[in-house]
């Protein structure tokens, strides 16, 4: 394979300009976008239709290392080797010099990382390679570190699976670029990299999407978008022994204020509030560990539960001081009753609250195992190909003697 390295100090690929044109859609809608050479018509300032090429540009994604996941600044420290290659019809059957001028001339698809919010290293290599059937490439290599920003979805927290995501647009328009995977190689993420694993679970698995523009939109202007998610999962330990367990300990106490004499109803009422300020308490410190989201988590709703029992369970006492079912305390009221009660309504809760917990969470979990295992299958199929490649570029079919069967 033929290479030229053009590095960024001395042989940049230059930014190509924007059209300011608008696009005759009647004639582009006729286009397709599976073609390797693909055509789009604009319209320039003096209202001339010309043909402009529409390229493709292949990605590759790395992981090499991710750090650092914030769940409440949305955002997580990655470094990230990023690959894209796209074919230079210019360079067909011409000499591959090192001239600067020559490669000057070359088209850029001017890449951007789309949700990059801070960086502390940004380097950008370019070089030009010949794969074997003589097709010559402009191979793109980026190699950044610095901090991503990422919505953080936590309607499942503290049981949830999250995206990490490097997204990648052009400054040019989606009729003239196309931004695809690579199929010739597979993303990858290194889990050795990973410094996070007392927090999070880190997945094999890379996934790439493509974004398209909305067609409700009438926008006369769309960026090409590609995405590569690299997901974790989080390690519930730590809430449920700093969250869920010191809840349940508060609804066990909160049922100790049956062993105070019922004559004594304000010590019963101050237990209470004394219990119920401390749920408070411990909600808004897990408040603190959460962005501003507009609705609710499961440790929200079991928190938020805990303090509605509670609520409740302090009118009750409440009621029976007022005098108004004297009558009724022999049957209605007494306090083994009640407190049975209260135990069935606990126990039943948990059964409610774990088996919601257990269906709520089975089925992003479920997704994630199945592509697991189809990203396995397909790293097993590159191996196989890749071993193919080896034993058939070994064998050499023009000198292999061949024996003719006599007659």
């Amino acid at each position: 394979m033929t290479s030229i390295d053009v590095t960024e100090n001395s042989y940049l690929l230059p930014e190509k300009t924007n059209y300011h044109s608008t696009l005759t859609n009647s004639l582009s809608s006729t286009i397709s976008e599976d073609s390797v050479t693909n055509y789009c018509v604009v319209n320039d300032n003096n209202n001339n239709l010309s043909t402009v090429e529409k390229r493709e540009v292949f990605f590759t994604f790395h992981f090499v290392k991710i750090s650092e996941i914030d769940t409440k600044a949305q955002q997580f420290k990655a470094d990230v080797l990023i690959y894209a290659r796209w074919y230079e019809p210019e360079l067909n059957g011409k000499e591959y010099l090192k001239d600067k001028a020559f490669t000057g001339s070359l088209w850029n698809p001017q890449l951007r990382v789309y949700n990059l919010e801070s960086k502390l290293q940004d380097d950008i290599y370019y070089n030009i390679e010949v794969n074997q059937s003589g097709v010559p490439y402009v191979h793109y290599t980026r190699h950044l570190y610095g901090v991503f920003y990422e919505k953080m979805e936590l309607w499942e927290f503290p049981f949830d699976v999250q995206d990490l995501s490097i997204t990648v647009s052009s400054d040019l328009r989606d009729d003239e670029v196309i931004l695809r995977e690579d199929p010739e190689t597979l993303c990858s993420v290194s889990s050795e990299g990973f410094q996070d694993i007392q927090s999070w679970c880190l997945y094999d698995h890379v996934e790439v999407v493509r974004a398209f523009p909305d067609p409700l939109e009438n926008l006369n202007f769309h960026s090409p978008i590609i995405s590569a998610t690299s997901r974790v999962s989080r390690n519930p330990v730590f809430y449920i022994w700093n969250n869920y367990f010191i809840m349940m300990c508060l609804l066990c106490l909160s049922l100790c204020i049956f062993a105070i004499d019922r004559t004594e109803v304000k010590y019963r009422i101050s237990t209470q509030l004394t219990l119920l300020l401390t749920t408070v308490a411990s909600k808004l410190s897990t408040a603190g560990q959460l962005p501003l989201i507009p609705y609710f988590t499961l440790l929200d709703v079991y928190i938020c539960s805990v303090l509605l029992y509670q609520i409740m369970l302090l009118f009750f006492v409440s009621a029976i001081s007022t005098g108004y079912f004297t009558e009724l305390d022999a049957i209605y009221f007494n306090d083994k009753i009640s407190f049975v009660g209260c135990l069935t309504v606990l126990f039943l809760f948990h059964v409610i609250y774990i088996t919601y917990c257990y269906c709520k969470t089975y089925r992003r979990r479920r997704q994630m195992f199945d592509k697991e295992y189809e990203y396995t299958g397909k790293k097993m199929v590159r191996r196989v190909k890749k071993r193919l490649s080896k034993v058939l570029s070994k064998i050499d079919l023009h000198n292999t003697p061949v024996y003719h069967r006599s007659c």
